[in-house]
């Protein structure tokens, strides 16, 4: 691994550290979640891999079936906001300047001022589920939003306020593997 790459995991672990001295999410229980309420929700992915950004696509389907009247904004990296541009399930693409966050502390406060101002009822870390994204968690935490859904791992719980059970990569192939047996009769003719 690159020097730069093992600084730059470091810095993000003591940002971490820090932060979960300041921040606390308490937990919502299932029974206090008010289904009824949620009218806008906010689907956060931060990533710089096209095939990532396409894979929230279903997610994104998902919601908008589970609630009709939703209004659901994506927050993506600068560079991507052409694939959820034709989605017809997304009413708006914010896109988040990481490089501009980083060299412009102010710009990242109005951004921020900017994505509470639509006060979301819902936000969606939707990120990988077994590594810790420290951008998505704090774009996630800062929307303001009342419920905040996110995978179960390392310090989520500082940011998040309801964790989803996450899988490891070789559970998920196992998953998919089975499946592809079950439903797929001509799936193992071709090993």
């Amino acid at each position: 691994m690159r020097i730069t790459k093992r600084i730059e995991r470091l810095g993000k672990r003591g940002i971490r550290y820090i932060l979960k001295k300041f921040i606390r999410s308490s937990p919502v229980k299932q029974e206090d979640i008010d289904l009824d309420q949620i009218s806008r929700i906010l689907v956060v992915r931060q990533d710089s891999r096209l095939g990532n950004i396409v894979l929230m696509t279903p997610l994104i389907s998902g919601l908008k079936n589970a609630f009709s009247d939703v209004e659901i904004d994506v927050l993506i990296s600068d560079g991507f906001e052409e694939c959820c541009e034709h989605n017809p399930n997304i009413n708006r693409t914010i896109v988040f300047e990481k490089k501009k966050a980083c060299f412009i502390p102010w710009w990242y406060l109005q951004f921020i001022n900017k994505l509470r101002e639509k006060r979301y009822d819902l936000a969606v870390d939707v990120s990988n589920g077994y590594h810790f994204s420290l951008n998505n968690m704090l774009l996630t935490y800062l929307s303001g939003a009342k419920y905040r859904l996110g995978y179960n791992r390392e310090d989520a719980s500082s940011f998040i306020n309801l964790l989803a059970q996450s899988f490891s990569p070789l559970v998920i192939k196992k998953k998919c593997i089975l499946f592809l047996c079950f439903f797929c009769d001509d799936f193992l003719s071709h090993f």
